[in-house]
């Protein structure tokens, strides 16, 4: 199996879209990446820190990166 690259860094503004329940709406949240794991042999996740202070792990898939960190 090929090995795939994270394409999230420390450092990047990322965007995490999410609808909490069935009849919701979308809820966008915007923050910045702090740190990366390895969750398994080509998945990664990462820890955000939003806008609002609040941190939390997310799978990289889930992430759209907004600004890179260059």
């Amino acid at each position: 199996m090929k090995k795939q690259s994270c394409k999230i860094e420390v450092g990047d503004l990322v965007k995490y879209v999410t609808v909490p329940h069935e009849f919701a709406e979308y809820e966008t949240y915007i923050g910045v990446v702090t740190h990366l794991s390895r969750t398994g042999d080509i998945t990664h996740s990462a820890k955000i820190v939003f806008t609002d202070g609040d941190s939390s792990w997310h799978d990289t898939a889930v992430l759209e990166v907004i600004s890179a960190n260059d």
